[in-house]
């Protein structure tokens, strides 16, 4: 290892550390990983809002071209550093989730690659991703919310 940097994180408004290797390659470093690295369990659901992440990123942006950036719960004007979008109109991320897995053998059933330069899996079947990008495009029930507005629903 070269050396460490700040980077931001591949989710969020974050920042992060990045180790850079001796030969120029970067990777996304964290410590609390090190310290308790996350379950086969763990990384399943991670790796499936990775997946999905192009469908959520195209539903934010189709809503700020047709200017509608305003709260789905209080119809409150939303400044693009201000929106979550939230699965708060139908059906949980969670349950979307489970649901699909349980159909395709469980959570051991499904195969991650090691995360990626930018710290995060995905599946290592294509086919299955496409399957699963296809199941949350048909459940899920995408609206945006406030960051205050998001922090304030009840996880369950």
């Amino acid at each position: 290892m070269d050396r460490f940097r700040v980077i931001a994180t591949p989710r969020g408004d974050h920042k992060g550390p990045e180790a850079v290797l001796v030969d120029g390659s970067k990777v996304a470093f964290s410590y609390q990983k090190c310290l308790d690295a996350p379950t086969h369990r763990q990384r399943v659901p991670a790796a499936m809002r990775t997946e999905i992440q192009p469908q959520v990123n195209t539903y934010y942006e189709s809503r700020k071209a047709s200017h509608t950036l305003v709260s789905d719960e209080s119809g409150h004007p939303l400044s693009p550093a201000d929106v979550h979008v939230s699965y708060f109109r139908g059906p949980r991320f969670h349950d979307i989730a489970m649901e699909f897995v349980q159909a395709t053998g469980g959570l051991d059933a499904v195969d991650l690659t090691a995360e990626t330069a930018r710290g995060l899996a995905l599946f290592t079947d294509r086919t299955l991703a496409e399957r699963w990008h296809a199941h949350h495009q048909e459940h899920a029930v995408l609206g945006l919310l406030s960051a205050k507005e998001s922090l304030r629903r009840p996880r369950v």
